[in-house]
């Protein structure tokens, strides 16, 4: 935005970003945009960036009538007929395709496990894994579910290991618990390949 601005800005006009904290919940969502639409004064808006809270202020973006840009994922946001909101980031069913495909087509592995969050962008992104499969002609021979405050991975990694799959995926939004779960993976000898199409910016230590 600086660089933009120092540029001019837009038409002339300098950009001003304007924020408000949605505390990471659907009703904080709701407050936080009608407390930016009152304003009167924005242009267009920047999503929240989970899932479920674009779903909560669906109808508030529809009555503002202005443009929302939006980073989350889950696909049903792209066709719910809201065309005041327009996606930047790909979603779910495309993350989920592209692992699928690297794992099935170019690591040739079949065996499959997939490990999900709890929450609703773990259960979208599992459903979406899993619709993945079933393109290839597959079944996941695992899918396990874990809730996302859990701090031990150990039960998780044991059913990947006692399996047998060859390959394993993650549906989960939480940087620390994908890292954590790669670490217990190699702790407890677990041999099937990860791959992932999401990369979490917590760095595995």
């Amino acid at each position: 935005m600086g660089q933009i601005n120092a540029a001019g800005g837009v038409l002339g006009r300098p950009l001003e970003l304007v924020t408000e904290d949605d505390q990471g919940t659907n009703p904080g969502a709701i407050a936080a945009f009608n407390r930016l639409a009152s304003r009167g004064d924005i242009t267009a808006y920047m999503s929240p960036s989970r899932s479920t809270q674009v779903f909560a202020i669906d109808a508030d973006v529809r009555r503002v009538g202005k443009i929302m840009m939006m980073s989350c994922q889950d696909p049903k946001l792209t066709h719910m007929g809201n065309s005041w909101l327009l996606r930047e980031n790909v979603t779910t069913d495309g993350f989920a395709t592209a692992t699928i495909n690297a794992g099935t087509k170019t690591l040739g592995k079949s065996k499959w496990a997939v490990v999900f969050t709890t929450d609703a962008f773990g259960q979208s992104y599992r459903d979406s894994l899993v619709a993945a499969i079933a393109a290839q002609g597959l079944k996941p021979v695992l899918v396990q579910g874990f809730v996302p405050q859990a701090s031990d991975l150990t039960p998780v990694v044991l059913a990947v290991k006692q399996s047998g799959v060859d390959i394993v995926t993650i549906a989960n939004s939480l940087g620390n618990r994908f890292c954590l779960f790669i670490r217990q993976l190699k702790e407890l000898g677990a041999t099937a390949t990860f791959i992932g199409a999401r990369l979490p910016k917590a760095r595995l230590r």
